[in-house]
């Protein structure tokens, strides 16, 4: 299946596409995209989170060992060898090599050839990010 676009058009419109699948294969209400169980206004929007922050919170909450914990101090800390529980910060940035555009075009046309069930759904955002979190 060929997925056709035209390069940047959804910065210009403000609608960003995003590939929509159901949580069951055999869902006839295509849930959680055709019962309206989405909620995205519930969900903060990505500018206003600092990502180095809010990964550092999530890493130390992740490797925090508690009594309830199924992993015994040594194993809880392997998962995130060799930093443990010290967070290591952001991996440097790079200069992108592959068009971006034509990246998501490629995966796309990989995940339509496994989820043909898929719809398409386009969200009014400022970016790909927010469209994400638009949608909920």
């Amino acid at each position: 299946m060929r997925v056709d676009r035209s390069d940047g058009e959804h910065t210009h419109s403000g609608l960003w596409p995003l590939l929509l699948d159901s949580l069951n294969l055999n869902d006839g209400e295509f849930h959680p995209w055709g019962s309206g169980e989405v909620f995205p206004e519930q969900i903060s929007s990505p500018a206003s989170h600092a990502s180095a922050g809010l990964l550092a919170q999530w890493w130390a909450t992740y490797t925090a060992v508690d009594e309830d914990d199924i992993l015994d101090t040594d194993r809880r800390v392997a998962v995130t060898a060799p930093f443990g529980q010290t967070w290591p910060g952001l991996a440097p940035s790079r200069e992108t090599t592959t068009n971006p555009d034509q990246l998501a075009s490629e995966f796309a046309e990989a995940f339509l050839a496994e989820h043909p069930q898929a719809r398409l759904g386009l969200v009014a955002a400022a970016s790909s990010a927010e469209a994400l979190t638009a949608a909920g």
